[in-house]
């Protein structure tokens, strides 16, 4: 009965108890010291299991960057990671083929961040290759305590673009890129990679804090403006058209015959457009929801972001998508790209976008080939103080031989190590106020 008693008190999980339970059990057996020892003995393998567990809890919060860098705990006040709240994001863009041995020397001056670029997904062997690429940089960023993006294209490669439905345009003529409801695009492409981005996130030797989703329409640098992105003028596809009509009562016998170049025309003169462009609206939207969903359920702290801007309807749906008020995400944005620097990024940015119903904290970008080395230094710091920090295109202009084809805007690349080292160091003066 003893016995049984001992046992029973010492398998209580609480180590707490398990203590209380020691001292009353010492109470019983006073003058048994064989029992005691064999009390002790089961306590220290209980307590032992506990710590088990305990170092498996540490082991799964590594891999979201929690035991190791504590300063990417979620804010929960402010819905916004720690580090980015304490330090501000400070961040430089390269490619995945770039030699990680360039991260000390961007650590060294100050950054805090990466973005790194894969987009050969199609075939197998490219698709391990890239993800082989970011491990490399996520290494190279627990290394280092860089922060690293993992930043891939929604426009699928060349050979990928056939297997799914392209964009249609208002005259009737296909775009570059995928319809943005094609639901297999998402799945096969926009979400398998999004999965597989949460999962390598999760080792705990590598730092791989978000996701930078490239909305950009590449390969259409020479067709008309009207045909670059998403818009009114956009998507017209025969499933768009059909799918909307059998929301207002149309039936597979009832549906009009209307080609593609004429069907703006037709909503108009049955004042359907507005219903039409809230249809896909909400369809996009809907389907970032699932993206977000289906990643966060992988990696629930994967900071979420997205560039350019959203300029129109299939942008800003996407970014609804993506964000939520726990759990914001980021845009990388592009108004101070060209030109302007800090007077064209919107003040209070975040609370702008909000009244769009988009839940989102705002990174200013800027391009080396517009910015000189020492406007830089003047423009990051305020950029900084405006919003939750900046992004450079692209650092790797920084290293090598001059780019012809790209030359930086005016500075050496030691001046532009020089002029981005004394910006950052001014960011933390500012931090520390």
């Amino acid at each position: 009965m003893l016995k049984h008693e001992i046992v029973k008190r010492i398998k209580h999980k609480n180590f707490k108890q398990n203590v209380s339970s020691l001292n009353s059990c010492i109470l019983m057996i006073k003058s048994n010291t064989k029992i005691l020892f064999w009390v002790i003995h089961l306590i220290f393998l209980s307590v032992s299991f506990s710590y088990a567990n305990v170092y498996s809890e540490k082991e799964r919060l590594n891999s979201s960057f929690v035991e190791s860098t504590p300063e990417s705990t979620i804010e929960q006040a402010h819905n916004l990671p720690k580090w980015i709240k304490e330090e501000k994001i400070r961040a430089g863009y390269l490619y995945d083929y770039n030699d990680t041995k360039y991260a000390s020397l961007v650590r060294d001056h100050g950054f805090n961040s990466l973005i790194v670029k894969g987009w050969r997904f199609y075939r197998k062997e490219d698709y391990n290759k890239t993800f082989e690429r970011y491990r490399r940089w996520g290494k190279a960023g627990r290394e280092n305590k860089l922060h690293i993006f993992i930043a891939y294209n929604w426009q699928p490669e060349k050979e990928a673009l056939s297997i799914y439905r392209p964009v249609v345009f208002s005259d009737g003529t296909p775009g570059v890129t995928v319809c943005p409801r094609d639901k297999e695009f998402w799945q096969k492409h926009l979400i398998r990679t999004g999965k597989d981005i949460a999962k390598l996130s999760l080792a705990p030797s590598l730092w791989i804090d978000g996701i930078f989703l490239d909305n950009e329409w590449y390969r259409s640098e020479d067709l008309p403006t009207r045909k670059r992105s998403y818009g009114e003028h956009t998507c017209f596809c025969d499933n768009c058209f059909s799918s909307f009509l059998f929301t207002k009562g149309y039936t597979g016998t009832t549906l009009p015959e209307v080609v593609a170049e004429k069907r703006e025309r037709w909503l108009d003169g049955k004042k359907l457009r507005d219903d039409y462009f809230g249809f896909l609206v909400k369809e996009v939207e809907s389907l970032a929801e699932a993206y977000r969903q289906e990643v966060h359920k992988i990696n629930p702290s994967l900071i979420l972001g997205m560039y350019p801007m959203p300029y129109n309807r299939v942008l800003k749906s996407i970014a609804r998508g993506l964000g939520t008020e726990e759990s914001p995400m980021l845009l990388f944005a592009t108004d101070s790209y060209y030109k302007g620097g800090h007077k064209r990024i919107p003040k209070e940015p975040s609370a702008l976008y909000k009244r769009s119903g988009i839940d989102a904290f705002y990174v200013g970008g800027y391009l080396l080939r517009k910015y000189k080395s020492d406007k830089l230094f003047v423009e990051l710091p305020i950029a900084a103080e405006k919003c939750s920090g900046y992004w450079i295109y692209r650092l790797s202009l920084l290293w090598g031989k001059p780019r012809e084809k790209e030359p930086l805007a005016g500075g050496s690349q030691l001046e532009y190590w020089q002029a981005l080292s004394r910006a950052n160091k001014n960011i933390d003066k500012l931090n520390d106020k």
